[in-house]
This record gives structure tokens, C-alpha cells and sequence, in this order.
């Protein structure tokens, strides 16, 4: 189970929003880094960390999802995926990278006590996993965050952005009126579940769907009924999907694989 050390303001994050206090500039939150780098125990104390002003190894920058800001704290989630990565790699750094209104700057940085392993993606599934940041900022500062157009929106921030919706049943698609007039429709998946039980010493669990229901352009995920059950492998043989974890010595956890082809 990955476990990162809380998050460390660097001395440029704190210079940039003590310039907020005196002026008129913004702070703009931009998106979220992460890396691969290398840190002795010295280097993940406070002290050394405030001093980062990049991470040691960056393997890519991901865009913010998601933007909440409400009673002096505003709230980022981003979506960190492995489209781009041809092998798996260990994160062991993560960084909130911001705009001070001239340079972009690294605001601050967490870094692993056990890094977060992620899968290289074999061109058909995708494995993603949600980052959050939790700022805390003054009321009369101004902040914003940046939210490139492109980027996916989370599920809980559609109720903001989406005014009405209707559902055409026989063509499968969904139109939205959105709150600055537009309207758009999206061709919406089918998506088939399974549970199977991953018994206290297997380490494997096999999910037979009903044929047709894997497509190339499937994407599967998985859900267990413990947090920290990390898993392996997934291999996928026409309709059948076999999943291998760590073994659970002690107890019994029940696992959902989702298979969906579109919009979840």
C-alpha cells in the first residue's frame, strides 16, 4: 500500500502566496508532478524538502480534474494514469505545481514512505489513481486554479457544470445543457461487473463475463472491500480476466472487476 509523508510548503510556495498578502498578484494552481526520485532520510525531513525547488526525477505532470474552493481552502484532485507509460514505475514524489504570475513553481512536495507502484499500460487497460490536494488559504488572497478544457471531469463536480440532462435509451447517449448555454451529447458505455472471493491464501482470482462484453476498447478496474489490497497482474483471455495480488495470509477479500467501454 503506498503511504506518502504529508505534504511540505517549499520556500517558493511560501514566498509566492506572502506576495499575495502584500499585492494584488494570484496564485495559480496548475497541475500535479510526479517522479521516480531518490530520498535518504535526511533529504525527506522538512527542512531539506522546503528547499526543492523541482523533484528529483519527473515523470510527467498531470492536469487538475477537479477544483473546489470554499471557506479559505481549496481542494485539487487530479487523475494520474498510465496511458504514457510503457513500463511500471515506482512513485516516489509528488508535487502541486503553481503559477506565481511570472514562473511556474513547485507550491510543495510529498514524498513515499512506500511509493506508489504503477503498471505499464498494455494499449487496452488503463490504471489510474485519484491525487488530492488540500491548500489552506486566506480569504481575501486571490487564488485560482487553471483547468485545461480537455482534461476529465470528475463525477462530483458534474452537478456544477451540467445543468439539465436527458437519457435517449435507444441510442445509448446522453445529452447535456450546460450552464453557459452549450449542449453536448456523449455516447455512454455499457458496464458489467463481477465479484469473485480472493480466499485467505490465493492469490488469484478469475472473473468469467459473458461473451462480446471485452472489446479492445474495454477498460477494467477494480474495487476490493479492504483499502490496501494491491494487485499484481491482470491478464485478459478473450472474456475471461484473472487478477493476482499480494496473498492475503489472514483473511478473505471480495473483489469487483467493472468492465466498461466509454464514459463511466
Amino acid at each position: 500500500m503506498a503511504v506518502f509523508r504529508d505534504a511540505v510548503i517549499t520556500d517558493a510556495g511560501k514566498e509566492a502566496t506572502e506576495k499575495l498578502i502584500v499585492s494584488t498578484g494570484t496564485l495559480q494552481f496548475t497541475g500535479f508532478a510526479v517522479g521516480t526520485g531518490t530520498y535518504t532520510k535526511a533529504e525527506k525531513e522538512e527542512a531539506s524538502l522546503k528547499e526543492m525547488t523541482s523533484l528529483k526525477k519527473l515523470l510527467k505532470v498531470y492536469d487538475v480534474n477537479s477544483i473546489t474552493k470554499k471557506d479559505g481552502i481549496v481542494i485539487l484532485k487530479s487523475i494520474i494514469e498510465n496511458t504514457d507509460f510503457t513500463s511500471s514505475h515506482s512513485i516516489t514524489e509528488i508535487g502541486l505545481v503553481a503559477n506565481d504570475g511570472e514562473n511556474d513553481i513547485l507550491y510543495s512536495i510529498a514524498v513515499a514512505e512506500n511509493p506508489l507502484n504503477i503498471p505499464g499500460y498494455n494499449g487496452v487497460y488503463t490504471y489510474t489513481v485519484t491525487q488530492e490536494a488540500y491548500v489552506a488559504i486566506s480569504r481575501d488572497l486571490n487564488v485560482t486554479i487553471e483547468r485545461p478544457g480537455e482534461v476529465y471531469a470528475l463525477a462530483e463536480d458534474l452537478e456544477t457544470y451540467v445543468k439539465d440532462l436527458s437519457f435517449d435509451k435507444a441510442s445509448n447517449t446522453l445529452s447535456m445543457a450546460k450552464g453557459d448555454g452549450t449542449k453536448e451529447e456523449i455516447k455512454l458505455c455499457n458496464i458489467k461487473s463481477k465479484i469473485a472471493l480472493l480466499e485467505a491464501g490465493q492469490t488469484s482470482v478469475v472473473f468469467n463475463f459473458d461473451e462480446g462484453v471485452i472489446s479492445e476498447n474495454s477498460s477494467i478496474s477494480l474495487e476490493a472491500s479492504v483499502p490496501d489490497l494491491n494487485y499484481e497482474n491482470i491478464t485478459v483471455d478473450g472474456d475471461v480476466v484473472t487478477v493476482t495480488f499480494e496473498a492475503q495470509e489472514e483473511r478473505d477479500v471480495y473483489v469487483k472487476a467493472v468492465v466498461s467501454d466509454g464514459l463511466v
